[in-house]
């Protein structure tokens, strides 16, 4: 099962990066793939090559090959990239917090109840903001999740 508290430390880091970021981009995508039970809803690719970054999600299994920076999204560089991690049945909202804060606010709540639960995040990337908002929307599934 996904660690709500790895996901939150991982928004943390959406929010503090200076840029977008491929290491950024592999760890969402590698966290965002997984299901409930813990396993991977899609297979690392092949044939097996060696990559530039490696990251092993899951020190059981081995991933040598996995070249994470050709298969994952650039979900930092791109609000579409960044728009495919949001959950469905699940409504967002990108806008600048005030004129004298030029960070974007990224909010996700959910659709068509008064008082819904909303998530957020804040960044001077759209994309980024996005990206720790959506984070912290599966940390809170993952929590709550028997």
């Amino acid at each position: 099962m996904t660690d709500p508290t790895r996901l939150l430390a991982l928004a943390e880091e959406c929010e503090k990066a200076a840029k977008p970021d491929r290491r950024l981009d592999c760890l969402l995508h590698v966290e965002t793939i997984r299901t409930p039970d813990g396993t991977f809803t899609e297979v690392p690719p092949g044939p097996w090559k060696m990559t530039r970054w490696f990251y092993n999600p899951l020190p059981s299994v081995n991933w040598i090959g996995y070249d994470l920076l050709n298969v994952a999204p650039q979900y930092t560089a791109s609000i579409d990239a960044a728009l495919s991690l949001v959950p469905v049945r699940r409504m967002w909202f990108i806008g600048h917090m005030d004129p004298t804060d030029m960070r974007f606010a990224a909010t996700i709540s959910e659709i068509g109840r008064i008082g819904a639960k909303t998530w957020r995040g804040f960044h001077l990337s759209p994309a980024l903001a996005l990206c720790a908002a959506v984070l912290r929307v599966l940390a809170e599934e993952a929590s709550d999740a028997p």
